[in-house]
């Protein structure tokens, strides 16, 4: 199963901001290898504090 952990810092991106980079990194992955990952991709974006 595909997984990205994105860190970005916290406040910084709204809602569709986030989701637009979930689809956009499993359209990345599905590219790469295959399209029968898309379903099984995982796609986290951690908020973190400035300077973590």
């Amino acid at each position: 199963m595909p997984f990205a952990n994105l860190k970005v810092p916290a406040g910084t991106l709204s809602a569709g901001q986030k989701q637009t980079l979930v689809e956009k990194v499993t359209d990345l992955y599905a590219e790469t290898f295959g399209d029968a990952v898309r379903d099984n991709t995982m796609v986290l974006v951690d908020e973190v504090a400035d300077g973590g």
